[in-house]
């Protein structure tokens, strides 16, 4: 069974929901139970022939909110910050190891991605492993449930706030340096200016 990019269900809210990479394989499950239950329906006839269309519609409404983790659990889906000014709300993602949470400037502790605006020492190269380092952490942001923890501020002048962000109990950092799109920081060195 191919698994869409979308599901229908005009049904339910009146339009296509887009599902997350993470969520494709939930969908999945949810289309085949889906069409387990109307063999079921089409089978057996009840004297309430209304009752197994609802029990589909309500299995089917639960599960596809289920396969959705981030955005059931209240979690923001990020987008880079681009040129967004400083808002009390400001919700977005700078560059692979820095971003913005309610309003809060926030620097992910322990690693290092390469500069997306400054390429300080590695040119395009720099900015293209950037690019691919920031769409990562998207990934894993928007894919994901994740906690955060919070442990004071940096020593720059924005003085941003130093957290450690976990997908699964493991440090989005540390993923980043398993697939070669970060460095350890302060001591880590800056390979791609190489």
């Amino acid at each position: 069974m191919r698994v869409p990019n979308t599901v229908s269900i005009q049904h339910l809210i009146g339009g296509d929901v887009e599902l997350p990479p993470a969520a494709r394989p939930e969908a999945k499950r949810v289309l085949e139970i889906d069409r387990q239950l109307a063999e079921i329906e089409r089978k057996h006839t009840l004297p309430y022939k209304e009752w197994p269309s609802m029990i589909r519609l309500v299995t089917l409404a639960v599960l596809v909110l289920l396969s959705l983790p981030a955005m059931a659990a209240g979690q923001p889906q990020l987008e880079m910050c681009g040129n967004r000014p400083n808002t009390p709300d400001k919700t977005c993602l700078v560059d692979g190891d820095t971003l913005w949470l309610d309003g809060e400037n926030i620097r992910l502790k322990d690693f290092d991605t390469p500069e997306p605006q400054t390429a300080i020492c590695g040119g395009d190269q720099e900015k293209a492993l950037a690019s691919l380092a920031s769409a990562r952490m998207l990934e894993l942001l928007n894919s994901n449930d994740w906690t955060i923890e919070y442990f004071g501020h940096d020593t720059t002048s924005s003085r941003r706030r130093l957290a450690t962000i976990r997908v699964g109990g493991q440090d989005v950092g540390d993923i980043l340096l398993n697939e070669h799109l970060a460095r350890r920081w302060p001591d880590g060195e800056e390979w791609w200016c190489r």
